[in-house]
């Protein structure tokens, strides 16, 4: 599993803030 986010992701995906933490679960990313 790659833990490259996928066009899947919403576009402000990256927009996000920095102390979010991204969990690669199964190769889904989980943003929270």
């Amino acid at each position: 599993t790659s833990a490259t986010p996928s066009p899947a992701l919403p576009a402000n995906f990256s927009s996000l803030p920095k102390n979010h933490q991204i969990s690669v679960i199964f190769g889904d990313v989980v943003y929270y």
